[in-house]
């Protein structure tokens, strides 16, 4: 059953027949229902749905986390549409059913904000503490920094927003202790504080948490 909203000649949501009626973007759409194929699916559908299966994975604990940034283009794409598309072309690799990830490949966010130089990242018992340089004198106003690590072993990620003061250089992001022993995938990225502007998102390296002192993990420098 489907429910008119503005009369007769107004959007509706619900099914008609074969047609379907929805919102999208505060505007009323139709199309018709997919019908069901009896063919078998062949190895390149199978792999295209499980390559989207995966990246779905990978991103959807962050849907919250990016629905905080832009959008994109005229078409007004959502940033986590943006991020599974750049997912399922540059992150996951290989042939059916054998896929390996490039996390290094991983943008989570791209955008016209500077983010400073010198990023590092190093670990200190369960805690990664993230370091970067200032490139411009007004760095720090109304800017955030958003920290996050990916435990591909628990499928987990862990991410936490700073709000800067002047003269920060330095983030710390608590993991869980049960990621002692495991190894996480760093990143960082910058935005200002009213959502409009954010920076491309920086990967940082693959930090092992096997050693509980201050010990330097791997850094990138850039």
């Amino acid at each position: 059953m489907a429910i008119l909203h503005h009369g007769i000649l107004g959007g509706f949501s619900g099914k008609v027949g074969n047609i379907v009626g929805y919102r999208y973007k505060n505007q009323y759409c139709i199309r018709q229902m997919p019908r069901k194929s009896i063919k078998p699916a062949g190895n390149k559908q199978l792999s295209q749905r499980e390559k989207f299966k995966l990246s779905m994975a990978l991103i959807s604990p962050l849907r919250d986390q990016l629905k905080q940034l832009p959008e994109k283009g005229k078409r007004r794409i959502s940033a986590f549409n943006c991020c599974l598309s750049k997912v399922l072309r540059k992150v996951i690799g290989g042939t059916y059913p054998e896929y390996s990830f490039n996390y290094a490949a991983l943008q989570l966010s791209s955008g016209s904000l500077s983010a400073g130089y010198c990023h590092s990242v190093y670990a200190a018992e369960n805690d990664l503490i993230f370091n970067w340089c200032p490139d411009t004198p007004d760095f720090y106003l109304d800017r955030k920094l958003v920290m996050l690590a990916y435990n591909p072993l628990r499928k987990k990620w862990v991410c936490e927003t700073l709000e800067l003061r002047s003269g920060d250089c330095m983030g710390i992001l608590s993991l869980p202790c049960s990621f002692i022993g495991e190894q996480v995938e760093t990143y960082m990225y910058f935005i200002k504080t009213n959502g409009k502007t954010v920076s491309d998102s920086i990967h940082l390296g693959t930090v092992n948490l096997s050693d509980a002192s201050f010990s330097e993990a791997l850094i990138n420098l850039n």
